[in-house]
């Protein structure tokens, strides 16, 4: 993929401590390499994202603007649609 970072773990929230977000990203680099698909964990503190709208909205923006998806399935176009 054309990533903007390799980073799969985004721990915003600061609720994982360091030895349990390297052991998250071993096992989504492993899942990645075996299914072919971007895996991404977001950990958030943010009252303004209570409906599963709001959270997929924000979820789509992320990867969008992180440009993950294979294949460079999430795009402006396609969630726009």
């Amino acid at each position: 993929t054309e990533c903007v970072t390799e980073e799969r773990v985004f721990d915003m929230a600061d609720k994982l401590s360091d030895k349990e977000e390297q052991k998250l990203r071993e096992l989504i680099a492993e899942r990645e390499s075996q299914i072919g698909v971007d895996i991404v964990l977001v950990t958030l503190n943010d009252a303004s994202l209570n409906t599963d709208a709001k959270m997929m909205e924000y979820a789509d923006y992320f990867c969008i603007d992180n440009k993950f998806g294979y294949n460079n399935f999430f795009s402006r176009d396609f969630c726009a649609n």
